[in-house]
């Protein structure tokens, strides 16, 4: 019966996305989407890991990557991620979470990044107008998820998103949507996630879709011991605004407490290796976690540094 709602729920996903992936282009598509800081990896565990993220993300911050995975977290957990984008662009994201009686996993989620003010150049001054533009982006969600049973977890996420230009904005609604089995053999579990599905806006004279995605990940432990884990993590992901990626990551534990990760995404053009760190500790009933990473974006745009703090009480 669990094999079946899972399966059910894999090609209802699969249905609702074929009809968008492909817009009739015989190229890349990559540039054809809005709201592209949706895109950005949020949280330094998941991007360290190649953005192999649907099966090993299993907290407050999985509401990034795939709702279904907040039913795992803690009875309420907070987490924070900040990310030094590229061109001094900033990128921050905090989710809380709550365990609520017969209803599921309550999560809020949040996501700005601002744009470094900069000045208004026109046809007739092409060298500055004087006139300093501000721009920004954010990104509002409410998820729920539930765990089923003890191998099935699924979830949803509406959020209301935003983008600023000068004087120029417009705003729409979104939705996700996934799932995490736990297969019963080893420690493998399934997971699949559709994100940003919504309708098309527009702005100005020009139309833009979502940038819509789905993914399907794998999740094992190599090795699982008392005082070490050795877990990977591989993640298939169709974008309908650019071409296929294949994410991996690993993730080595040590007590629980140390754990060092990298990761490559397959196919990527920018952001292949990346590779990060972190410490968990508890404390008064409290457990808190810090995680960096880094991502290497080649010699023009440099490295991406992010770092999380998470709390689990």
């Amino acid at each position: 019966m669990k094999i079946k709602l899972m399966l059910c729920f894999m090609l209802l996903i699969t249905n609702t996305v074929q009809s968008q992936w492909d817009y009739g282009f015989n190229f890349s598509k990559a540039g054809t989407a809005g709201l592209q800081f949706l895109k950005i990896g949020v949280g330094a565990r998941e991007s360290a890991m190649g953005e192999a993220a649907l099966g090993i993300s299993k907290g407050a911050n999985a509401i990034f990557w795939n709702p279904a995975g907040i039913a795992h977290a803690a009875n309420r957990e907070v987490t924070f991620s900040y990310t030094g984008w590229m061109l001094d662009i900033t990128h921050s994201a905090t989710a809380i979470t709550m365990n609520v009686k017969k209803v599921g996993t309550i999560g809020l989620s949040l996501i700005y990044m601002g744009v470094p003010e900069f000045q208004e150049t026109t046809v007739q001054a092409q060298d500055g107008t004087g006139r300093m533009v501000s721009a920004y982006d954010v990104g509002i969600g409410l998820a729920l998820a539930r765990r089923f049973t003890d191998k099935l977890a699924m979830g949803g996420q509406i959020r209301y998103v935003k983008e600023q230009l000068d004087q120029d904005s417009f705003s729409n609604i979104l939705f996700d949507i996934g799932a995490i089995y736990f297969t019963g053999f080893r420690h493998l579990n399934i997971s699949v996630c559709a994100q940003h599905f919504g309708p098309d806006i527009k702005m100005l004279r020009d139309k833009f879709r979502m940038p819509l995605v789905f993914k399907v990940g794998l999740a094992d432990d190599l090795i699982n011991l008392e005082d070490q884990r050795l877990t990977l993590a591989i993640d298939l992901v169709h974008p309908t605004d650019n071409t296929e990626r294949i994410n991996f990551g690993v993730e080595y534990s040590f007590f629980n407490w140390l754990f060092l990760r990298g990761g490559y995404r397959l196919n990527a053009d920018l952001g292949n290796w990346s590779f990060g760190a972190g410490l968990k500790q508890s404390l008064i009933g409290v457990n808190g976690s810090i995680d960096y990473s880094f991502t290497d974006y080649g010699e023009i745009f440099g490295g991406v540094n992010r770092l999380s703090i998470s709390f689990g009480f």
